[in-house]
């Protein structure tokens, strides 16, 4: 099983047969820039309006972890610090996911509750697709043979 520390800054990049860029960097991010570029575009969104999104998201991915962590410092117990709590640390992480993103859509004049939630689902439909296709071209690199020519394993 391959885990993502595996992705080692050496992996540096590979592109995807659709041109999209696969990095540790991007893979970790929460809004990955060209992610949310080619979900808007494909959604008929003007360019300027794409990447003024793209933009804002990706400065705003810093801050969301931050976000995350203080709503879940308030519940008792911490969904983070109890295993138990599972649930509800999924559900502060979504909320949190779609209030950012939808700020920054209706900011930028996206404002149909429907539509901003369809986009949130794409993109992470899309950055799990991502991720799929980035495990799988990594994994030769990453895979040491088995065994090589002329050694033995005892």
């Amino acid at each position: 099983m391959i885990c993502l520390a595996d992705l080692h800054a050496e992996t540096t990049e590979v592109v995807l047969s659709n041109g999209i860029k696969c990095t540790k960097e991007e893979l970790m991010t929460f809004f990955p820039q060209q992610v949310v570029e080619s979900v808007l575009t494909a959604a008929h969104l003007p360019k300027n309006q794409v990447t003024a999104i793209a933009l804002e998201l990706a400065q705003k991915d810093g801050e969301l972890a931050k976000l995350v962590e203080a709503k879940a410092a308030k519940a008792q117990p911490n969904p983070f610090n109890n295993l138990s709590q599972r649930d509800l640390a999924i559900r502060i992480y979504r909320e949190t996911l779609y209030e950012v993103f939808a700020k920054v859509l209706k900011f930028h004049g996206v404002t149909d509750e429907d539509q901003i939630q369809t986009l949130l689902d794409e993109m992470q439909a899309a950055k799990s697709k991502l991720f799929i296709e980035c495990i799988r071209k990594q994994k030769p690199k990453l895979s040491p043979p088995l065994s090589s020519p002329g050694s033995s394993r005892m």
